[in-house]
């Protein structure tokens, strides 16, 4: 569940996350607790890093 919530903010065309990466952390805490902020910070690093396998599947149906 808090990996779909912090894929909802990702723009993957850009590889950037619009409303930044300290506003995604902070909804997630808000929303899972204290205990979803590592899990948050090490997800949002992965879908930068283009290292998430079902966002790279996306862009390459994509053509992005």
């Amino acid at each position: 569940m808090v990996e779909e919530f912090i894929k909802s903010f990702f723009d993957y065309t850009t590889n950037k996350f619009p409303k930044g990466e300290t506003a995604i952390v902070t909804a997630c805490e808000k929303e899972f607790g204290d205990k979803a902020i590592p899990f948050a910070v090490k997800m949002i690093e992965r879908l930068k890093g283009g290292k998430d396998r079902e966002m790279e599947r996306i862009k390459h149906l994509a053509g992005v």
